[in-house]
């Protein structure tokens, strides 16, 4: 059995086109290093492996609701919408950086791939940007609840 994010000849075309972008990758880079991470922490009857394993289940989810954002975003035509997905993969990449400080107090994980990880976030980050920047703003419709 095969990871989702891994190639499938029945999910490609122009609807997944998404999976080829900077962006993507760099999420798929840091979704895979928070896989290893949450590997290395044991699971044990000590409470503080417990917390780190949670705190790290926390940054999958973190990781795996940005690429869905990315998707999200992707899959839009409208700047409204795909600010508001550009936000909230901001929010949780946010979270996965912040998070990565608490790794930092455990012995269960190596510094190397704490460090792995926030420049991976560091290169997402780059990415990122670029991709909002690219967002065109014209093509947009006001609503009632617009920021303009």
């Amino acid at each position: 059995m095969s990871n989702w994010w891994e190639k499938d000849p029945n999910r490609e075309g122009p609807q997944f086109k998404y999976k080829d972008l900077p962006v993507f990758q760099k999420g798929l880079e840091v979704l895979q290093t928070v896989y290893t991470i949450f590997d290395l922490v044991k699971e044990d009857e000590k409470e503080e492996n417990a917390l780190l394993k949670d705190a790290v289940r926390i940054m999958l989810e973190d990781a795996q609701i940005a690429l869905a954002k990315i998707a999200g975003a992707e899959g839009a035509e409208l700047y409204g919408l795909k600010i508001e997905n550009a936000y909230i993969i901001k929010s949780h990449a946010r979270n996965i950086q912040a998070t990565s400080n608490l790794l930092e107090m455990s012995e269960e994980i190596d510094d190397s791939y704490i460090q792995l990880l926030r420049n991976q976030v560091n290169d997402f980050r780059q990415a990122f940007l670029d991709w909002v920047h690219g967002f065109d703003p014209t093509n947009d419709v006001k609503g009632e609840w617009d920021f303009h």
